[in-house]
């Protein structure tokens, strides 16, 4: 029997075939072509977006705990024992002094994005030979809100993430962290140049300060500068026409301990934040990376849905020392 150019098989369905005009019935499968730009767009975002979870990465400060189910994680803040004792014979015993430590469950959240492809949308994209320009804008913006969100709680934690209690801190909302004010800078309340008045802002002496809050607290390892991003420009000026040619910026990389300074768009204007490098400092809890995945609601439409699981531990001794320094303009 002739087949109709409009029947389809009994285990063929609208939604994973297309017919051409001679009638004849073509398959696609769409997924690999969409695999392909979920990974270019992700690693392409990911090295504008994640700045100081990268920097984590980077230097071992990542904690997997691959398993879903994994909704807190036991923190427990150690006091410091007594000093070693010095002595020429080994039988002499030193205090039995023990680490003491107080548990905390730290909330790990999930972060989602959803949208959704109706039956039509996808087989436009399967008639134009996989052309995916029409589908890149909504996947680029998941991929985009998730990261900054997991950014943003590594710098800033999220108040409406609690559990027993114990509420999820960034950088700069933890209760521990250093504070500084900054030299010459207060906030300005015109609109103009951001909000920021920083005319007679002294960067060099605040990072050698803040730094100097850190060592005062024991806190010898190597750090990393954050910078608003309103504050980019100011610190790539020269540091001192008398003094040569370096950058603001230069002049702080050169600063013992300093490993860089970043411009991070998660701190608002004006805000400096200092952080040593250090497991005792900070980890981020990476239960999932990010990762969209998608299924059938019906027939006739396609969920997709970007998420990870993660949150940053911003640790502290059992004597409430952390090792960030927040600096922020004098209100």
């Amino acid at each position: 029997m002739q087949i109709n150019k409009l029947q389809v098989t009994r285990n063929t369905t609208f939604r994973n075939s297309a017919f051409t005009k001679h009638g004849m019935l073509i398959n696609y499968n769409l997924e690999p072509e969409v695999n392909k730009l979920l990974q270019k767009t992700f690693l392409m975002l990911s090295k504008k977006i994640l700045t100081g979870i990268n920097d984590l990465r980077e230097h071992g400060l990542i904690i997997n705990e691959p398993n879903i189910g994994k909704d807190v994680f036991d923190y427990k803040p150690l006091s410091n024992v007594i000093k070693a004792k010095s002595s020429m014979q080994l039988n002499i015993r030193n205090n039995h002094d023990l680490v003491d430590g107080d548990e905390q469950l730290i909330p790990i959240p999930a972060v989602h994005m959803d949208f959704e492809l109706e039956a039509r949308q996808e087989q436009a994209l399967k008639n134009t030979n996989m052309d995916l320009s029409m589908f890149r804008a909504n996947i680029e913006m998941n991929i985009r809100r998730v990261l900054e969100k997991l950014e943003d709680m590594l710098f800033n934690g999220d108040s409406t993430i609690k559990y027993g209690g114990n509420q999820l801190y960034g950088y700069t909302t933890s209760p521990s962290a250093i504070q500084h004010e900054l030299t010459g800078a207060t906030v300005s309340s015109s609109s103009t140049n951001n909000g920021w008045n920083s005319a007679t802002a002294d960067y060099v002496k605040d990072i050698t300060d803040m730094s100097k809050k850190l060592r005062e607290k024991g806190r010898y390892g190597d750090k990393i500068v954050y910078i608003a991003s309103d504050l980019v420009d100011k610190l790539e000026n020269d540091y001192s026409k008398n003094k040569g040619t370096n950058t603001i910026k230069e002049r702080i990389e050169a600063i013992s301990g300093i490993l860089a300074v970043k411009e991070t768009s998660a701190l608002e204007n004006g805000t400096i934040v200092m952080v040593e490098l250090d497991f005792n400092t900070v980890s981020w809890v990476n239960v999932q990376a990010p990762v969209t995945r998608s299924h059938e609601e019906s027939m006739f439409s396609t969920h997709y849905k970007t998420y990870a699981i993660g949150a940053p531990i911003i640790k502290v001794d059992y004597d409430g020392v952390t090792g960030v320094v927040v600096g922020k303009p004098k209100p």
